[in-house]
């Protein structure tokens, strides 16, 4: 594969996320914690999305299945088992999406819009972010190879 399409189509696959995001209202926040909400009104819209998602997962699955290389060619994959550190991120994940009504994806694509709590809610993600990093210790320093792309970091 080209090295300029191996930089556009990921570019592109963020453009259509950002816009199927953006369509299926899951930067509102109102919207989001509407679908929380199982036992005051509930409003399982986004049930469609997420069916939506996974329908499209399963076909590009089916679709390139045995066409080895152009979605897999330079990726290694990592398995880990389920530790302590993924638990506790997993449990914040969900505390922020349920307290702040964003999911990371579509804050970001929400910043766009200019609403001061989107900016806070990504704000206070990106310094998470970064407290992580900072504070985090990988056991194996390997992990970090593993996780690349042609020499670049995932």
């Amino acid at each position: 594969m080209n090295a300029a399409l191996r930089r556009i189509a990921p570019f592109g696959a963020g453009v259509l996320f950002a816009l199927g995001l953006g369509l299926s209202r899951m930067t509102d926040a109102t919207v989001v914690l509407g679908f929380l909400d199982v036992l005051n009104g509930w409003q399982p819209a986004l049930v469609l999305v997420m069916v939506a998602g996974i329908g499209t997962h399963a076909l590009s699955r089916f679709l390139i299945a045995g066409r080895a290389g152009f979605v897999t060619q330079g990726w290694t994959e990592a398995w880990r088992s389920v530790d302590r550190d993924t638990v506790v991120g997993a449990a914040l994940f969900g505390l922020g999406w349920g307290v702040g009504g964003f999911c990371p994806g579509p804050a970001v694509v929400g910043v766009v819009t200019g609403a001061p709590e989107v900016i806070v809610f990504v704000a206070g993600m990106a310094g998470g972010m970064v407290a992580h990093a900072v504070t985090a210790r990988h056991p194996d320093p390997s992990i970090a190879e593993d996780c690349t792309v042609d020499g670049l970091h995932a």
